[in-house]
């Protein structure tokens, strides 16, 4: 038997490829990170000790990404920008009204608190003061509930007495 000359066997070498085709698009990616960087502190400067009044509604409280919205305006202010939370208590109002079996009417979408009601509505806005101070607890922040607003009685309107239901009249 003849033996064939057979070229040595050399380790092959992973499969590469060059470096210019990776950085394509980490370049791309990387100049709209910077510009977009480049945009938010622009923002940052020019809104920095701007007050954001920020109105959220309570059913919102119920949906799973609710905590980001809140860690979100959490950043907002460690940025340098005042926050305002103006919560909606309707849901949780409604939620604990029912509960009690305590029955309320509404006009124009305007609730129609007797002063039986008036605790349990109490209550309800309360309730969501305290889940908002709870979230913002949980992101190293904290917030002041106060009695900011006046208002006065609806009082008789069309013929109809609107009880203990306010309009607002002066926000401090």
């Amino acid at each position: 038997m003849k033996k064939s000359k057979s070229k040595p066997k050399t380790k092959s070498k992973p499969h590469t490829v060059p470096a210019k085709v990776h950085a394509v698009p980490k370049t791309k990616t990387r100049n709209g990170t910077i510009q977009t960087i480049r945009e938010v502190f622009g923002y940052l400067r020019r809104y920095r000790d701007q007050v954001f009044v920020i109105k959220i509604d309570d059913s919102l409280m119920d949906l799973p990404l609710f905590p980001l919205l809140i860690r979100d305006i959490v950043l907002l202010h460690q940025t340098g920008i005042r926050i305002v939370l103006v919560p909606g208590a309707k849901h949780s109002i409604d939620t604990v009204l029912q509960r009690y079996s305590t029955k309320t009417r509404t006009v124009g979408g305007v609730r129609v608190t007797t002063p039986e009601a008036m605790p349990l509505v109490k209550l309800g806005a309360s309730n969501v003061s305290n889940v908002l101070l709870s979230l913002l607890a949980e992101n190293e922040t904290h917030g002041v509930v106060g009695n900011w607003v006046r208002a006065r009685a609806i009082g008789v309107r069309d013929g109809l007495d609107y009880k203990q239901t306010g309009q607002v009249e002066k926000v401090n």
